[in-house]
């Protein structure tokens, strides 16, 4: 009589075992890191669209910039540390195929960390429309008002935008065709008096 195992012994089995647990470690090691690449990934595009877009943001409410002193700081470009203030104009969203443009004054500051942009359809109203948060982890934002020289030359701004990550975007903008009055010190405008 001759005896045929079936099956598979022991040490045959633990070895697949093995073999098998190896092979399943390898792929959720490589599974785990694609993950956090894609995820890193997604981040840095979120951030790229988000300053992208409060880029261009920026841009048109600077292409559509008024010369018009605003009533609570009695200057036509307000810039501060953090936040500039001016008047531009955009199209009206309740007329028909927004046809017509309205005044309006716009602000941008920084407040804890995040830029944010408020618009007051009313130029001299006091009430603004909800903050909108547009980038997060600003450390800096710097507006410079350059006026150009001579009388054919546009007046330029200079955006700086600094990150808690060092990142620093630097922008200038060239304003709609005027040139701005010269800003006279204290002392020059009590000589004329």
């Amino acid at each position: 009589m001759t005896n045929h195992q079936r099956g598979f012994t022991l040490l045959e089995v633990m070895l697949a075992i093995a073999i098998f647990s190896v092979l399943s470690f390898l792929a959720s090691m490589v599974f785990s890191q694609a993950s956090e690449q894609h995820q890193r990934a997604q981040k840095l595009a979120s951030d790229f669209h988000a300053l992208q877009y409060t880029l261009l943001l920026l841009e048109n409410d600077l292409m559509q910039y008024v010369p018009r002193k605003n009533r609570q700081t009695h200057q036509t470009f307000a810039s501060g540390t953090d936040e500039l203030l001016f008047s531009t104009q955009m199209r009206d969203t309740t007329t028909p195929f927004e046809a017509a443009f309205v005044l309006t004054t716009v602000h941008w500051y920084v407040l804890d960390g995040t830029l944010y942009r408020t618009v007051r359809y009313s130029p001299d109203g006091k009430e603004d429309k909800p903050a909108r948060a547009l980038l997060t982890n600003i450390t800096r934002f710097a507006s410079v008002l350059l006026a150009g020289e001579g009388n054919t030359a546009s007046a330029t701004v200079s955006i700086t935008l600094e990150r808690e990550n060092r990142e620093s975007v630097r922008r200038v903008f060239i304003l709609p065709g005027w040139v701005p009055e010269k800003q006279q010190t204290g002392q020059r405008r009590e000589d004329k008096k």
